[in-house]
């Protein structure tokens, strides 16, 4: 084993998810993503973990969201990865 070379990565590969933009934040409304460049399922879930809306989304654009008044985690998953922010709608 002395003298041999490794080659493996440090580091984990980098999710596409987290280079999504979301906003504004907070919102009323509507959420408009950027960024998005792979069929991606969106989800909101209240604090308390319910999920409260859920859709599948592929490209740039907006989601209009009729929830009530309060703060909410928003899921995005692709590809076997997710990420999640918090969103508060005003």
């Amino acid at each position: 084993m002395i003298g041999q070379i490794w080659n493996q990565p440090l580091s984990i590969e980098e999710s596409t998810l987290s280079n999504i933009d979301v906003y504004p934040n907070p919102t009323k409304n509507r959420l408009f993503l950027k960024g998005i460049t792979e069929s991606t399922n969106f989800a909101m879930y209240s604090v308390e973990g319910r999920e409260v809306f859920s859709t599948s989304i592929s490209n740039n654009g907006f989601i209009d969201l009729n929830l009530a008044k309060g703060m909410y985690l928003m899921k995005l998953s692709s590809n076997g990865k997710s990420i999640t922010k918090k969103v508060i709608i005003n």
